[in-house]
């Protein structure tokens, strides 16, 4: 995929649903049109990044150690969106053949983001997706593993909201229990 046109179309206008919220978004095309050589200046680009981004950055506080993969997965997608980088992880940026003259840029924004999210991971689970070589399986490998219902972790919850009373709290400290269960 040629980063000018990263999934845009060449109409006069588009329209693109967020994949998360169902909204849909149109834009015209000269705003989505982007040069593939103006990723070195131009945030709106994927293959762009900042100077002070690097592999070694850490995007979240809170780890991925398994049980936690919801809270980490919605923490990372926030994190990535706000770089402009979930197109690595969803699959919408495409891999570049090694043919392609943007091919290395796109390879460094994809181990970048392969170093986000091994940084974000306890070092077990990084040790087990060291060897992807692409963000979108890493992030796939990770999703599959963890995002799966757990049976008796989900009767524990039910149990835990069953047993949960107000007792001295207010309703903001007692609602806010409620939600984080």
């Amino acid at each position: 995929m040629d980063p000018s046109d990263f999934n845009m179309e060449n109409s006069s206008e588009t329209e693109n649903q967020d994949p998360n919220t169902n909204h849909n978004h149109t834009h015209t095309s000269k705003e989505n049109q982007i040069q593939s050589s103006d990723f070195l200046n131009n945030p709106r680009n994927p293959l762009y990044l900042h100077p002070k981004e690097n592999p070694s950055t850490i995007l979240v506080l809170l780890l991925l150690h398994g049980s936690n993969y919801h809270s980490w997965s919605r923490a990372m997608q926030m994190a990535l969106s706000s770089k402009n980088k979930l197109c690595f992880v969803y699959g919408s940026m495409k891999i570049l053949s090694r043919s392609d003259e943007n091919y290395s840029d796109w390879q460094r924004c994809n181990n970048t983001v392969l170093g986000w999210i091994q940084r974000s991971v306890d070092d077990s689970i990084a040790q087990s997706i060291l060897w992807i070589d692409y963000a979108e399986d890493a992030w796939n490998d990770l999703k599959d593993r963890f995002s799966q219902a757990d049976i008796f972790q989900i009767s524990d919850l039910q149990d835990d909201i069953c047993r949960l009373e107000q007792g001295n709290r207010t309703v903001a400290q007692y609602f806010t229990e409620l939600k984080i269960l």
